[in-house]
């Protein structure tokens, strides 16, 4: 299939944290299923109206990034297309009118909207969303209403791991519908393409932390370097993508990049007693050195699970002191 343009196609979460309605925040639906919650999330959305533009409520280095994709492409082409992967809104333009909201498919995050953590939580809120008319009614709500109505598109996709789970029926649809002509390429920090469904593993061009070395350091930003690479390595022709992408997917091989250290997760009991141990060896110890400390030694925590467990240790030995 021949194509005549290139678009964006992001995977965003939070929007700008000021003016949040406390509904909006992903944190305040109740247990339940996924689906269930689901549901109350769009009634909640729904009731309450958009403020402004999509594209000018995200913020940050990775928006920044998106956005500065998304002009090289208008640029180079007269205009382009930005759509956006909404945790919050489902698949929508960049135009349209949504209100701030705090929603992310990302686990381990105080809104976090899965009721668990896995693909199929993943796609269950994802298909939810995608069967409510949105904040754009008439827009396309899934990957292959959007190749139909932009059939000369090919499309860009930058979004972390949990997002592309989430896609795996939509892109499996396109995939059975056109026989995957090469229309989205993605860009997923993390993922590999191995014992992935079809749609995925053609698609997906390796997006890991060895081209870190080449593009720049920075895990929050890598995948939308990677993608505004890949668009500079095929000038911008989209035509030229699948054979960028193939020469990338060659050349990752070959990057020394970063190494991925090994690390064993540990419980919430080990790490308490990991921190007591350091802090009271260490009472100064600021946060961030202490988490290094503990992943140089060879332990896995998660971010805000450590930092939780920090401030716990850090609160008990001060009333101690006391």
């Amino acid at each position: 299939m021949r194509f005549t343009e290139i678009g964006v196609l992001a995977a965003c979460s939070h929007t700008k944290s000021r003016r949040i309605h406390p509904k909006l925040r992903a944190r305040s639906l109740q247990a339940g299923t996924t689906e269930s919650r689901a549901k109350n999330w769009i009634e909640r959305v729904e009731g309450i109206a958009g403020e402004m533009r999509a594209f000018n409520l995200y913020c940050g280095p990775y928006w920044s990034g998106v956005a500065n994709l998304w002009r090289k492409a208008a640029s180079r082409q007269g205009a382009a297309p930005l759509w956006i992967l909404s945790a919050g809104y489902g698949l929508i333009p960049s135009d349209a009118e949504i209100a701030p909201y705090a929603a992310t498919l990302s686990p381990n995050d105080d809104d976090s909207v899965a009721g668990a953590v896995g693909a199929q939580d993943l796609k269950a809120w994802w298909n939810q969303l995608a069967e409510w008319p949105g904040p754009s009614p008439g827009s396309a709500r899934s990957l292959l209403e959007l190749a139909e109505e932009c059939p000369r598109t090919l499309w860009i996709v930058v979004g972390g791991s949990q997002y592309m789970y989430a896609l795996a029926d939509q892109l499996q649809d396109v995939h059975t519908a056109d026989g995957h002509a090469g229309r989205y390429v993605l860009v997923s920090p993390g993922l590999s393409g191995r014992r992935n469904i079809p749609a995925i593993e053609k698609a997906l061009l390796q997006a890991d932390s060895r081209w870190e070395e080449k593009l720049g350091r920075g895990k929050v930003t890598i995948g939308i370097r990677i993608a505004t690479h890949l668009f500079e390595r095929a000038d911008g022709n989209p035509n030229a993508i699948s054979s960028a992408r193939a020469q990338m997917q060659q050349e990752v091989e070959s990057l020394e990049g970063l190494k991925t250290p090994l690390r064993a997760p540990r419980s919430d009991v080990e790490v308490l007693r990991h921190l007591r141990v350091s802090l009271k060896k260490q009472p100064d110890v600021s946060f961030s050195r202490a988490l290094r400390d503990f992943r140089d030694s060879g332990m896995a925590c998660e971010y805000k699970r450590f930092r939780g467990l920090y401030q716990e240790v850090k609160e008990s030995l001060h009333a101690k002191a006391e």
